[in-house]
């Protein structure tokens, strides 16, 4: 392998940190391709290219799974050859990989009945070449495409391995099919959601619908039971005020005690006469904090303007009644 200034540097910089002179790099990288029938994983260990190679994972492997895999059979390589030959030598092995998520699970000591095959195999290996052959290794990251030598070289492998065949010997953890089975359980979900929004909630999916949002619009939020209920009524358009009641047909007209044509959460909010001194403490608490004043109150929730949506929360609960 021939390196460049920046292998040095980069070589230099892990001999100061653990004071070590003889050491065994080992890069290691992965590769998905839109359309290439596997998910690639190579390995390039320092000084010996005929250990430098990719394989190729079946389809439905995850990336993670294949940087793992690759860590893995580096692993495996080097514990053969110290079982082949059986002798004694003072090396440091440091790996280095640019997938920090397969780094922290190799090193993250929790038991976890869903932690990815490969990964437990590499905790065994490595106790094994650790205590029957006293070597150290280490796992380190590097950032990707910033031109080390080792590291690109196991980047093209990746890339190659992608284009091959997979080699269906090699096992998927549950994992990888457990995010599949999630991925096409939202695509029917979304599909479903779009379908029916043509004749029943057309007016929340106009106004809330978000088919790249993951999360539901509560979960940054802590705060009292009855804000999320509250919340979810007026996303939904049904809520205890008659132009909702009227709109299901629960009472005849849709009017507002005040004499107003309608009853609706704007009109409760900024209209209605009944509740006035009320609204001058609203209008006080929203002037304060340099609110806008009066707008309609779905915009205010589709924008996520939660200072002013907790201004008005706090409104409602002082009217005393349950909307």
């Amino acid at each position: 392998m021939k390196y460049k200034k920046e292998d040095y540097e980069l070589i230099d910089e892990f001999k100061d940190k653990y004071n070590q002179k003889n050491i065994k790099f080992i890069y290691t990288d992965r590769s998905r391709i839109e359309g290439n029938p596997s998910v690639g994983a190579g390995i390039v260990i320092e000084e010996e290219e005929e250990d430098a190679y990719y394989a190729s994972l079946p389809k439905n492997s995850s990336v993670y799974t294949a940087e793992a895999y690759a860590i893995n059979a580096a692993l495996r390589k080097i514990e053969d050859k110290l079982e082949r030959e059986n002798k004694e030598e003072e090396e440091m092995i440091i790996i280095l990989s640019d997938n920090q998520g397969v780094i922290k699970a190799i090193k993250n000591n929790r038991l976890d009945v869903y932690k990815n095959k490969y990964i437990l195999d590499i905790r065994r290996r490595h106790h094994k070449i650790k205590t029957r052959y006293n070597k150290r290794i280490i796992y380190a990251w590097i950032p990707s495409h910033k031109g080390f030598t080792g590291n690109e070289m196991a980047d093209k492998l990746a890339k190659t391995g992608t284009e091959e065949d997979n080699n269906k010997s090699i096992e998927v953890p549950i994992q990888d099919y457990m995010t599949i089975f999630k991925e096409e359980a939202k695509r029917r979900t979304q599909e479903k959601i779009k379908n029916e929004a043509s004749y029943k909630g057309r007016d929340y999916f106009r106004r809330y619908y978000d088919e790249e949002k993951k999360k539901p619009w509560f979960h940054k939020i802590r705060t009292e039971r009855y804000f999320y209920t509250w919340m979810n009524r007026i996303r939904a358009n049904h809520y205890n005020l008659n132009e909702s009641l009227a709109r299901k047909e629960y009472i005849a007209t849709p009017d507002c005690e005040c004499g107003n044509y309608v009853e609706d959460i704007n009109h409760v909010v900024w209209e209605c006469r009944k509740y006035d001194d009320q609204k001058e403490r609203l209008n006080e608490e929203l002037e304060i904090r340099n609110l806008r004043g009066t707008e309609d109150i779905f915009e205010i929730i589709r924008r996520e303007d939660w200072m002013k949506i907790s201004v008005i929360f706090r409104f409602i609960k002082k009217l005393n009644r349950i909307i």
